[in-house]
């Protein structure tokens, strides 16, 4: 199969769109598929990724209006005689879609917000629970593939065989990553939260995102903290980090799967509604902490929901074994296997 990959990266939305497409672009790659991704994003380091597979890249402008968004990769996918068009972005709307329809390509949308009906082959909504709650508007052929059994994770989660999570006593060591952007550092009052805690001596780990437009506060902070931390900017996988912490504090997206895959005990807040529909459903599943939104942090509340945890080995077994209930790494290639089946 030929496959065009729509989707885009930026301070505004992060970067786990492109993120989960380059873990699609994996598995094609991986069964012989032929991947060009379409974007307007403009950060090398970010599309380094794509490049280091030998993904052609194709810009769009960034001025492009949506109209003529559509009409470019109509134009692409048309000329270059792609069997795919994947698109993975909040604004591809019914109309967009449409227009992509018009090529002889197929198509298949990545969405989390259900927002408005879809026009296409195949919907993915890879979060928990998604088949439940989300009550699709499609044409009668279109095909849902819902729940976090296709969530997107990328290589380095694919052998997850026999993996267990060990969980001491006390436990210490605490993860923060709140996505590729965090534009209104909440980074930080996650870190003024554990500023807080005096009871368990803390060694921490600060992932930034590559958009994350405010290291020297952290930097400032870090100095502050009566506790160890180091901070880690643009890190090309979580994996290590994720095996290294006890707990992770993280943004309800992307990483909630990978977190989840690797059995961690997490707190999770959120930036955006779709990430509001995650907590709802991984906190009634008991598969996490839930602390509300990012953006209204109570750092009391959130220092005694760590320190309780910390102190709670038995909580952070529970947490850790939903958690591994939640998806496999297999995600991706089921997603490619449906692909396949219908080209």
């Amino acid at each position: 199969m030929r496959v065009l990959l729509r989707t885009d990266a930026s301070t505004k939305i992060g970067s786990g769109h492109l993120m989960r497409c380059l873990a699609l672009a994996q598995a094609l790659r991986h069964k012989g598929h032929y991947v060009t991704l379409i974007t307007k994003t403009t950060d090398s380091k970010l599309l380094a990724r794509y490049e280091q597979l030998s993904i052609p890249i194709e810009s769009i402008p960034t001025t492009s209006t949506l109209e003529g968004d559509a009409r470019t990769v109509f134009e692409k996918a048309r000329l270059g005689n792609f069997d795919w068009i994947v698109a993975d972005g909040y604004n591809f709307n019914t109309e967009y879609q449409t227009t992509l329809r018009s090529s002889s390509s197929a198509l298949l949308c990545i969405d989390d917000i259900n927002a408005y009906p879809f026009n296409c082959d195949i919907v993915l909504n890879q979060n928990f629970n998604a088949e439940k709650v989300c009550k699709y508007h499609t044409g009668e052929r279109t095909e849902l593939l819902l729940g976090s059994l296709y969530a997107l994770l990328r290589d380095e989660y694919q052998s997850l065989d026999g993996h267990s999570r060990e969980v001491e006593g006390v436990g210490h060591r605490i993860l923060v990553t709140l996505g590729g952007s965090d534009p209104h550092n909440c980074t930080r009052m996650v870190l003024q939260a554990l500023q807080l805690i005096d009871n368990v001596q803390l060694d921490i780990r600060i992932i930034l995102g590559r958009s994350f437009p405010h290291h020297e506060s952290i930097i400032e902070i870090t100095k502050e903290l009566p506790h160890s931390a180091r901070v880690f900017e643009w890190v090309e996988s979580l994996r290590e980090h994720i095996e290294w912490c006890d707990i992770a504090v993280s943004a309800a997206g992307s990483t909630t799967w990978e977190l989840a895959a690797l059995q961690t005990p997490m707190i999770l807040g959120m930036f955006a509604e779709n990430q509001r529909i995650i907590c709802e459903q991984l906190q009634a599943r008991e598969a996490a902490v839930v602390i509300g939104d990012f953006q209204r942090l109570d750092t009391k509340i959130l220092a005694n929901e760590v320190q309780q945890l910390f102190l709670n080995p038995d909580r952070r077994k529970s947490l850790s074994s939903t958690a591994g209930t939640l998806c496999d790494g297999q995600g991706a290639v089921r997603v490619v296997a449906a692909m396949e089946s219908r080209r």
